[in-house]
């Protein structure tokens, strides 16, 4: 389960913890810009986040879990390579694509934790996988993205721990299903 909550919590850390931060003070954009590129984001993710949901109902929902982990791990590197640097006049279009990117598995992953529990644990099952999963990998987003920069020296450095968490949510879905599966 903490596996699973990986990619969304990671990539929350990212979006909401570090970089507005990182967009003023690595990439050098006006904190104005930052501010509303980050709002353009964060709205583009409210209808893939619905979507995502909504597939999960159709779908099942590792499988869209592991569709959006796969497009954080596709999407990361572009997406810092493109706003690194101040490279880029279409700051507010990128936070979108991004933002939407991260929706995708947030709609999911709530639909998975609560699979991997009979109901007679579930609350504690999900609430202890959220609780941990958001602690490690929401937590440690800043400062995890902060020393890869430091220890690279690519200020797209930390499109390396987005992938990381996507690999990980990614494979946690295989084995949760496989898991439930033999259950």
């Amino acid at each position: 389960g903490i596996g699973a909550t990986a990619v969304v919590a990671g990539f929350n850390g990212i979006l909401f913890a570090y970089l507005p931060a990182y967009l003023v003070r690595v990439a050098g954009y006006p904190p104005g810009t930052v501010a509303t590129a980050v709002l353009v984001g964060l709205a583009a993710g409210v209808p893939a986040l619905l979507a995502g949901g909504a597939l999960s109902d159709r779908l099942q929902p590792r499988t869209v879990l592991r569709l959006g982990a796969v497009a954080v791990l596709l999407v990361s590197w572009p997406f810092f390579q493109a706003v690194s640097g101040h490279r880029t006049a279409y700051l507010a279009l990128w936070l979108a694509g991004f933002g939407a990117t991260g929706g995708i598995a947030g709609g999911a992953f709530g639909v998975v934790l609560a699979s991997l529990f009979q109901a007679s644990v579930r609350f504690s099952g999900v609430a202890l996988s959220y609780n941990i999963g958001f602690a490690l990998f929401s937590g440690l987003a800043p400062v995890a993205s902060v020393g890869l920069i430091a220890a690279t020296g690519y200020a797209a450095a930390p499109a390396l721990y987005l992938a990381a968490v996507a690999v990980m949510a990614l494979a946690a879905s295989f084995w949760t299903y496989t898991k439930s599966q033999r259950a």
